[in-house]
Parts: C-alpha cells; structure tokens; sequence
C-alpha cells in the first residue's frame, strides 16, 4: 500500500523535525501511479500533522539530480526542515548537498532499501526508509497468478504493509535481502 507507505514517511518525518515546520517532495516518477500514491500519502499525513507542504519539485531519477536539485532547494528554500523521496538513488544524492553545505538540520525520509541507503541510514544521514518486501510481493503474486489459472479467484487487493528503517532499528534489517544483494 504506497498510500499508507507515505503516511508512515510522513508520520516519521513530523516526530523529527518543528511543528509546522517546512517539508517537500522530490518528484522523479509523475506518471507512476505508486510514485504519486506515496507523495499523495506523505502530503495528506504531513497536512494532518501541521507540517507546512511546499510544492514539489520534479527531478529526473539519478544521484547527481538529486544532489543538485537539494542545492537549488537550500537556496530557494533555505528553512526547508524535510525532504520525501520515492527512491532512495536520488536521497542519497540529497545526502550528499547537505553533507557539503554542513546542513545537519534538513531531514531526509525515502522508500526503498539498499545496501547503501541501509548504511546511510545507520550513520544518521537518512532519517529512515518506508520498506517493502518485493520478495514476498513476488510470491503473492505468483500464488494469485497459480490460483487464477487453476480456474480459483485470487483476492482483487493485496496490501503487504510497509515497514519503517531508522537507526534504532537498524539491526532487524541487517539480514533483508535487499541489503545483503539475496544471499
């Protein structure tokens, strides 16, 4: 459920940073469905949560786009206290303008999970990740797709929640797949 994926970043990202304090998106994907589901999530709850939306900004999906569109943003926007992230290639880009400018202030939440972003989120440079489980994604979904062509009905909806990675959790995901590359 991306929907709720972005609510959790969104409930994250309120725990860390001031009341009403400013937060954004960073776009890459918006013709994605799942993209757009997991800012309208994030959005809907920071909303909810008195945090102060700034339109977002679009980007395309890459680290260095994603370390030059953060400049831009502390320029533009130099009392931004949160960023939101569909991917976790252009937070690290991110992560990297606001170890340059010296910005220990500027917190940064992402969905997805990799063995670098794991590491980032370790040493305190990501605040957290919304984690999916693509593994059990896949085996739901051939299961629907075995079902389906045995003449059954799989369910219409499969919603595998999303977990949240910070550093003081680090350790229960020290063995997921997507950080040890399945082995």
């Amino acid at each position: 459920d991306n929907y709720a994926g972005g609510q959790s970043a969104a409930d994250l990202m309120a725990k860390h940073v001031p009341a009403g304090a400013k937060v954004i998106t960073f776009d890459h994907a918006p013709g994605n469905d799942n993209a757009q589901n997991r800012q309208r999530g994030f959005e809907d709850q920071a909303k909810k949560l008195g945090l102060d939306v700034q339109p977002e900004k679009f980007l395309k999906l890459s680290l260095e786009e994603g370390r030059r569109l953060m400049e831009d943003t502390l320029v533009a926007i130099p009392d931004i206290k949160g960023v939101y992230f569909f991917n976790q290639v252009v937070a690290q880009g991110a992560a990297a303008a606001l170890a340059a400018a010296n910005r220990t202030d500027v917190q940064l939440v992402s969905f997805d999970l990799d063995p670098v972003s794991y590491q980032m989120v370790k040493d305190g440079k990501i605040l957290g990740l919304v984690v999916q489980d693509p593994f059990k994604m896949g085996y739901e979904g051939i299961n629907a797709m075995v079902t389906r062509l045995q003449g059954g009905k799989p369910v219409a909806r499969m919603d595998i929640p999303t977990r949240i990675l910070t550093k003081e959790n680090a350790a229960e995901f020290a063995k997921d797949p997507q950080v040890t590359g399945g082995g």
